[in-house]
């Protein structure tokens, strides 16, 4: 089996060996225009979850080509205390539905694949439900939030009391939600602040889906991490509302970092998962019409009990069927796997580096070994 495994990784790897840069290219070219808002939707699952990787992608595209803010943000999300990059509060009286996995959905999500709504109108502010985004100092590229945009759906019923109250150091004010629209957004604030807290005085029926933390020009990231995620489950997100959003941030780089979800104990035949992923280029395509996608692989990961462990032999098959997917859907792809050094990477990764690379599942970053891992992707970017 071992044999096997590197076989099929030597196999893997002249497959991949392809300069991804080739359909990056559009992207790479706007990089250089400093007068030019570059932006790229990072979707993934946990293992980009409280910014990890993200972070260190944006802040070194931030500090080479300009840009201040953390963009997006949903306006509630998973593990807030652990993100670095933000302090995100919010309370518990929102109603939040979304495409994870462990989770229920009945509307459709917005583009982070959420949507958050209030229980019922909130006569007061007092009563509504709120959250609150405060900027900090792990860099100077996102110390401060240069202006901020709230992103909405649809006020179907015309309701003249769906309001947002909002309050930034010691101002105050409130905007109205009337837009009808699939995707509307509003500009809450233009001038460079510190923090931002809002309340949601609105009907159940109208959804809030996040908020933009951006400059006006350069680089910004916006990290979409879904727990659990698969990759394909995206694809409930409608192409219109998909293409509502790019109307408003205008995508040059759209990003899909997944895998683990998938990947099974001995499994080996992912060829309906190269169908899957496929369909989803193509979604993405329609929505995102001219804008490069690149994908890229899971990294390294160990089965076996303590002491015994041993890198997934099935990885090298669902990467490889990644990236046939991804080469019949002219998109760029990158195996983080091989990039780490292949198999037995991740046993070295937790076992071998101090501090440590990864977590004790085998499966999963630290904020030290993210940081390294998105030193791996960044050359990507670099003409």
């Amino acid at each position: 089996m071992i044999h096997f495994c590197l076989f099929s990784w030597f196999t893997l790897f002249t497959f991949i060996s392809d300069d991804p840069k080739e359909i990056l290219q559009p992207f790479l070219d706007k990089l250089g225009q400093p007068e030019e808002q570059v932006r790229i939707a990072w979707f993934g699952d946990s293992g980009i979850e409280a910014d990890l990787i993200t972070q260190t992608i944006r802040d070194s595209l931030q500090k080479w080509h300009g840009g201040k803010g953390v963009g997006y943000m949903p306006v509630l999300s998973r593990a807030p205390g652990y993100r670095k990059t933000i302090t995100h509060k919010f309370s518990t009286n929102w109603l939040w539905e979304s495409l994870e996995p462990a989770a229920a959905y009945k509307r459709n999500p917005g583009i982070s694949g959420h949507g958050f709504y209030s229980y019922r109108y909130a006569t007061s502010k007092q009563e509504a439900p709120w959250a609150l985004f405060r900027a900090n100092n792990t860099s100077p590229r996102i110390d401060s939030f240069p202006q901020v945009r709230l992103f909405y759906g649809k006020n179907r019923y015309g309701s003249l009391n769906a309001k947002v109250n909002f309050s930034v150091d010691s101002i105050s004010g409130e905007v109205r939600l009337h837009d009808t629209l699939l995707v509307n957004d509003l500009l809450l604030y233009e001038n460079p602040t510190k923090q931002i807290r809002i309340s949601a005085q609105i009907p159940p029926e109208i959804p809030l889906y996040g908020l933009s933390m951006e400059s006006k020009e350069g680089v910004l990231l916006d990290n979409f991490s879904l727990r659990g995620l698969d990759g394909p489950r995206l694809t409930k997100i409608p192409v219109n509302m998909l293409a509502g959003f790019q109307e408003k941030l205008k995508y040059d780089l759209i990003v899909f970092q997944f895998g683990l979800n998938v990947l099974g104990p001995t499994q080996t035949d992912y060829r309906y998962f190269e169908v899957k992923i496929l369909k989803l280029i193509q979604h993405f395509q329609q929505a995102f019409p001219g804008v490069p996608i690149l994908i890229i692989g899971p990294p390294d990961k160990c089965n076996g009990p303590a002491g015994a462990k041993y890198s997934n032999p099935g990885l090298p098959y669902l990467t490889a069927s990644m990236q046939k997917a991804a080469k019949q859907g002219n998109a760029a792809f990158f195996s983080l796997a091989e990039a780490m050094g292949g198999p037995g990477s991740m046993k070295r990764w937790v076992e071998k580096e101090r501090p440590a690379l990864a977590a004790g599942d085998y499966t999963h970053f630290t904020f030290a070994g993210a940081e390294k891992a998105a030193h791996l992707i960044l050359p990507l970017f670099q003409k």
